[in-house]
C-alpha cells in the first residue's frame, strides 16, 4: 500500500477544493441566469413582449452548447444572446476535419454537391486562397479599380489604410463555371466546417477576438437584402446561429459610426482588395462574420467571387415584393401619422413610385443600382438580364425564394450546419389593415397585377429562374420545394399571387 506525504495529500485536498468550487460557481450561474431569464420574462410578457429561449442548459453540464435568448414584441425581435452550438452539417464528414477526406470519394456522409468534388478540392482550395480575390466577371475585360486610401475611422470598424490602399486594383480573370462552384464550396465549407462558433468553451482566442468570438474560419457571410423579401426574418435567424455584426450596424448594414444617422458604409463601392482587408479586419477587431447589404451591390469590375465571402440572398414574387415596399415605405401615412417623405396633405403616388423601382431585381444583381428612370442609365435589355442570372447562379451559395422558406428551412441545417431554422420564430407579420389597395388600383386599373408584372418582365422572367436554381439546390439536399411548384419549360410570366390576402415578406 502505497501512503500519501502529507505534501501530496495537501495537493490533492486543494486540487479537490478547486473542482468543488468551480461546479458551485458553475450552478450559481446557471441559477442567476435562469432566474433573469424569469425574470424578464414576466416584466416582457406584461408589456406585450415574448421571450423565446433555446437551449440554455450547457452550463449545467459543463459543455459547450446552444444559449440563445430572443425578446419579441409586435414591432421587432432582439437577440439578447447568440451563443450558437459548433456547426457540422453531414457533409463535413464524420470524424476529420481534413479537407480531402471529408471530400473523399464514397463518403456516406457527404450530400449533394460534396459527393461530386473532386478528391482534390483541398489543393485547390489551397491555391485559391494563395491567388487572392478574384472578380465573378462576365467575360469582357473589366476595367481597373482604385481602392480608397482610407479606411472610414468612425466606429472602430476600420483603421488606417486597407490593403491595395491608394494603388489601382488590376481586375482579376473572370471566374464562371467550374471554377466559380469550387470557389463556392472552398467558401461553404471554410464557414460551415471548420470554424467554431462565438464564445465556444475551448477557442483560442486573442486580443480584440475575446469581445466577440472564438475560433473562426476565415469567410464572412454576405447577405443581401432585398426590401421585402424576409431579410430582417434572415438576418435575426443569422444572429439566433451565432452570426456576429458590425458593431454598428442597421439591420445588419454596417454603419460608419453610433451616431444617429450615421451613413452605411459603402463597401461595395471599394475595389476588390479592399473589401477583402476590411472584412477581415472586422472579422478580428470585432467577430463580425457576417455583413449585409440593402442599398447597394457591387457592379461587375469590382464583385468580389466567392471564397472570401459566402453570398446568400432571398427573393420573392416581384409585384407582390414592389407592392408590400410601396405600404412599407408610407407606413406612417396609411396608420394616420406624420409622414415626413410627403408634403402637408399629400397621398403617395404608387404609380410614380413604381417605375422608379421598375425590374428591380434585375438593376441590382447587374450591377446597374436600383433605380431605372435616371437620365444617364440606358434601359436594361437582355444582356442585363443574363448578366443577374450568372451573379445569381455562380455567386451565391444559397438562394432562396420568400414563398419557399417554411420547406427550404431545413436547407440551412443540413447545407450552413445552423440548429434554429424556424424563420416563423423570427417574422414580423405585417398589418395588413394599413394597406390600401385602392391607390394601386386607380393607377394599375383592376388588371394592376397583369401589368405590373408586364412592366416588370425581366425581374418576373430572372424570379421564374431563381425558383429552378432554389429547387435544384434543394434536390441536392434531399429537399423539395412546394408541393404545388413546377418547373417551367422555359421562363414563362408569372402573374404575381399578391393580394389582398396576406403577404409574408418583412
Amino acid at each position: 500500500m502505497k501512503y500519501l506525504s502529507s505534501e501530496e495529500s495537501s495537493k490533492d485536498s486543494k486540487v479537490a477544493h478547486e473542482m468543488v468550487r468551480r461546479q458551485v460557481m458553475r450552478l450559481a450561474k446557471v441559477l442567476v441566469l435562469f432566474l433573469a431569464l424569469w425574470w424578464a420574462s414576466i416584466a416582457w410578457h406584461s408589456n406585450g413582449i415574448q421571450v423565446q429561449v433555446w437551449g440554455c442548459a450547457w452550463p449545467l453540464a459543463g459543455l459547450p452548447g446552444q444559449c440563445v435568448v430572443a425578446a419579441r414584441s409586435t414591432e421587432t425581435t432582439t437577440i439578447f444572446l447568440n451563443r450558437a452550438p459548433p456547426r457540422a452539417p453531414p457533409w463535413c464528414g464524420q470524424r476529420s476535419a481534413r479537407l480531402d477526406q471529408a471530400f473523399a470519394p464514397g463518403d456516406g456522409a457527404a450530400l449533394g454537391d460534396v459527393a461530386q468534388v473532386p478528391p482534390g478540392l483541398a489543393r485547390e482550395c489551397r491555391a485559391l486562397d494563395r491567388a487572392g480575390p478574384a472578380l465573378l466577371a462576365t467575360a469582357q475585360e473589366q476595367p481597373a479599380q482604385k481602392a480608397p486610401a482610407q479606411a472610414p475611422s468612425k466606429g472602430g470598424l476600420s483603421e488606417g489604410a486597407l490593403p491595395g490602399g491608394g494603388a489601382p486594383v488590376a481586375s482579376a480573370a473572370p471566374v464562371l463555371d467550374s471554377s466559380a462552384k469550387t470557389r463556392r464550396l472552398c467558401a461553404e465549407w471554410k464557414y460551415a466546417c471548420e470554424g467554431q462558433q462565438r464564445g465556444q468553451p475551448g477557442s483560442k482566442v486573442r486580443g480584440a477576438d475575446r469581445a466577440g468570438s472564438g475560433k473562426r474560419s476565415n469567410v464572412t457571410v454576405w447577405y443581401h437584402h432585398f426590401h421585402k423579401a424576409g431579410g430582417s426574418t434572415f438576418v435575426k435567424l443569422a444572429q439566433a446561429n451565432g452570426a456576429g455584426l458590425a458593431p454598428y450596424n442597421s439591420n445588419g448594414n454596417p454603419l460608419a459610426g453610433p451616431a444617429p444617422g450615421a451613413e452605411r458604409v459603402p463597401f461595395w463601392e471599394w475595389a476588390p482588395s479592399a473589401q477583402v482587408g476590411w472584412a477581415q479586419k472586422l472579422r478580428r477587431a470585432h467577430g463580425a462574420d457576417m455583413v449585409v447589404t440593402e442599398f447597394g451591390f457591387p457592379g461587375p469590375a469590382n464583385l468580389v467571387a466567392p471564397g472570401p465571402f459566402l453570398y446568400v440572398t432571398i427573393l420573392r414574387e416581384p409585384v407582390s415584393r414592389l407592392v408590400s415596399n410601396f405600404f412599407w415605405r408610407y407606413r406612417r401615412f396609411f396608420s394616420g401619422e406624420p409622414e415626413p417623405r410627403l408634403a402637408p396633405g399629400q397621398a403617395p403616388n404608387f404609380q410614380d413610385f413604381a417605375r422608379k423601382h421598375v425590374d428591380f431585381y434585375v438593376h441590382t444583381l447587374a450591377g446597374r443600382g436600383e433605380a431605372r428612370g435616371e437620365a444617364d442609365k440606358p434601359p436594361l435589355g437582355e444582356a442585363d438580364l443574363a448578366r443577374a442570372k450568372e451573379t445569381l447562379e455562380f455567386g451565391f451559395s444559397l438562394v432562396l425564394i420568400c414563398e419557399w422558406l417554411d420547406h427550404s428551412a431545413p436547407l440551412l441545417e443540413r447545407h450552413l450546419g445552423w440548429a434554429i431554422t424556424d424563420f416563423g420564430a423570427f417574422h414580423l407579420k405585417e398589418n395588413s389593415g394599413l394597406k390600401d389597395y385602392g391607390l394601386v388600383k386607380r393607377s394599375y386599373g383592376a388588371e394592376w397585377k397583369a401589368k405590373l408584372a408586364e412592366e416588370n418582365i425581366l425581374d418576373v422572367r430572372l424570379y421564374a429562374q431563381a425558383q429552378v436554381m432554389a429547387a435544384d439546390r434543394l434536390a441536392r439536399f434531399g429537399l423539395k420545394p412546394p408541393g404545388s411548384w413546377r418547373r417551367p419549360d422555359e421562363p414563362a410570366i408569372l402573374i404575381a399571387d399578391t393580394e389582398e390576402r396576406k403577404s409574408s415578406g418583412s
